[in-house]
C-alpha cells in the first residue's frame, strides 16, 4: 500500500512495482514535478531569503582596453557561482550615474568567469549574484 506524501506525492512501499497502480502513481508525481512552483500550496515555498546571494564589488581598475574606445574586463564568479545557473544584476557604484542598474554586454568565458565590456574606463560597479 503506498503512502500519500505532503503535496500529493506518493511513495510506494516495498513490492509495490508489481502492483498494477505503480505505473499510474509514478506518473501521477511527475506530473506533480512538472507543474510545481514552489507556492507552498503544490510543492514547498521557496522564499528570496532561502536563495543564495553574493555581492561583489568590481574597481576600475581591471579595464583593459581593447581599441575603438572599448574597455573589457574578466570577472571570475564567487565560489559556488556558475555562469549558465545565475542570475546577474549590475549596479554603477561611481560617477553621476550611482546607483543606476547597468545592462552591460557580458561574455561567458568559463564556467565561473565572464568578460564585460564598456565604453567608459573609470566606471565601478556592484554584481548581485542569485
Amino acid at each position: 500500500m503506498a503512502t500519500v506524501l505532503s503535496y500529493g506525492f506518493i511513495k510506494p512501499d516495498a513490492g509495490d512495482e508489481s502492483s498494477i497502480q505503480w505505473g499510474p502513481d509514478q506518473a501521477d508525481n511527475w506530473q506533480k514535478v512538472n507543474d510545481h512552483t514552489h507556492d507552498g500550496v503544490n510543492s514547498a515555498l521557496v522564499s528570496f531569503g532561502s536563495l543564495t546571494k553574493e555581492l561583489q564589488s568590481v574597481d576600475s581598475s581591471g579595464w583593459i582596453s581593447e581599441g575603438d574606445g572599448i574597455y573589457s574586463q574578466i570577472v571570475s564568479m564567487p565560489l559556488g557561482f556558475t555562469f549558465d545557473n545565475s542570475f546577474m544584476v549590475f549596479q554603477i557604484t561611481s560617477g553621476d550615474d550611482a546607483g543606476a542598474i547597468w545592462y552591460p554586454e557580458i561574455v561567458k568565458d568559463g564556467e565561473n568567469s565572464y568578460t564585460i565590456y564598456s565604453n567608459d574606463n573609470t566606471l565601478e560597479f556592484d554584481v548581485r549574484y542569485i
